[in-house]
C-alpha cells in the first residue's frame, strides 16, 4: 500500500506540474524608449517607435521591439485619447491592441489598456493588456497636458496580460487516478 501511495502522490506531481507552469501572467518591458511629441492646433501625438522590449511568462523567439502611438486633443485628453500597441519579434507583428480605456495613476504613471487583441502572442495575454507608462522628465501631475511640440521624452513602460483561466488538461487524469486508487482500495479491503 505504501508504494501505491508513493506511486500516486509521484504520478498526481508530474501531472499537475505543466498546469501550475502555465499560471505565470506575462509581462512586456521596455525599461528606457524615447516618444516624440507632436502639438499643434489643439491637438497631440506622442509616437514611441522601435522601443526594445524584454518578456517574461511568454516564450518568443528573437528579439522584442514595440510602438506605442496615443492622439488626443490637448483641451481634454483623456476623453479623447486614442492609441494603439504593437509588439515585434524580428520585425513581425505578434501582438497588437487597440485602446479600451484610459487613466492618470499614481506619481504621473498614465495607464492604458489595450483590447481588442491580435497576433500570436494574444491568447498568451487574454483579453486585455495593462501598460503603465511612465515619463523619466517630471511633468507633473498630468503629463498629457505638459507635452511640447518637437521635444522626445525619455519613457518606460511596463505591460501586464491578463490571461483567461487556464484549463487544467491533467484534470481528467488526475480524476482516473483518484477513481482507480478508490477501486484498488476497495478492492484490498474485500481481499
Amino acid at each position: 500500500m505504501k508504494r501505491f501511495a508513493t506511486a500516486l502522490i509521484t504520478a498526481l506531481t508530474l501531472a499537475t506540474a505543466p498546469a501550475m507552469a502555465a499560471t505565470t501572467d506575462p509581462v512586456l518591458d521596455a525599461p528606457y524608449a524615447l516618444g516624440s511629441a507632436l502639438v499643434e492646433e489643439g491637438v497631440a501625438d506622442l509616437l514611441i517607435f522601435g522601443a526594445e522590449t524584454y518578456s517574461s511568462g511568454i516564450e518568443v523567439q528573437g528579439d522584442l521591439t514595440s510602438d506605442l502611438v496615443l492622439f488626443f486633443e490637448t483641451a481634454d485628453p483623456y476623453a479623447t485619447v486614442d492609441a494603439s500597441f504593437t509588439l515585434f519579434s524580428d520585425g513581425a507583428t505578434v501582438l497588437a491592441g487597440l485602446l479600451s480605456s484610459v487613466s492618470l495613476g499614481d506619481d504621473s504613471v498614465i495607464n492604458l489598456v489595450f483590447g481588442d487583441l491580435t497576433g500570436d502572442l494574444a491568447a498568451a495575454f487574454g483579453s486585455a493588456l495593462t501598460l503603465e507608462l511612465a515619463f523619466f522628465d517630471d511633468l507633473g501631475a498630468d503629463p498629457f497636458a505638459m507635452l511640447q511640440d518637437g521635444i522626445d521624452y525619455e519613457i518606460a513602460f511596463l505591460a501586464t496580460g491578463s490571461p483567461a483561466a487556464v484549463p487544467l488538461p491533467a484534470g481528467g487524469l488526475l480524476i482516473l487516478l483518484g477513481l482507480g486508487a478508490l477501486g484498488l482500495m476497495r478492492r484490498r479491503r474485500r481481499a
